[in-house]
């Protein structure tokens, strides 16, 4: 079974529209795709001002509209205070082992403040891991052509 789409569905008119096939098929799919980011990011922003709406205008937690239900959800999230945890390393007598358990426990290292010899080690044991990749698609600018 082939995983490829054969058909689309037009989402201005709703008719199913069939993917050419032969040298047209790539662009014809390029360019519904393009259309399709472009109606995406519309959407998005149109959706970000109506959220910012509901934010404004609901004083309830939860309130519900005929056969919604809406709920004013707010996630929390921790950060550390960067500068304290230097300070306090700074200025606290940390022993071998303390040291030792703060770099087990660190998810990265800032090589532009530590020492050449340990941004050289740091950047040694560095590797770059690609990300999946994506099409990005862009309209061509072609240049004006003078007489």
């Amino acid at each position: 079974m082939s995983n490829e789409i054969e058909l689309i569905i037009d989402p201005e008119t709703g008719e199913i529209l069939e993917i050419p096939t032969g040298p047209e098929r790539l662009g014809f799919v390029v360019r519904k795709l393009h259309d399709a980011q472009t109606q995406e990011k519309a959407w998005s922003q149109f959706a970000a001002a109506l959220k910012a709406i509901v934010l404004r205008e609901q004083q309830e937690q939860k309130a519900v509209y005929d056969d919604l239900q809406v709920s004013i959800v707010q996630a929390i999230r921790k950060t550390q205070d960067l500068d304290a945890i230097r300070q306090f390393i700074d200025t606290t007598e940390l022993t071998r082992d303390d040291l030792k358990e703060l770099a087990l426990a660190a998810t990265g290292f800032d090589v532009e403040r530590l020492s050449d010899h340990l941004a050289d080690a740091i950047n040694d044991m560095t590797r770059e891991v690609p990300n999946k990749p994506y099409p990005r698609i862009s309209a061509v600018r072609r240049r004006a052509v003078t007489a």
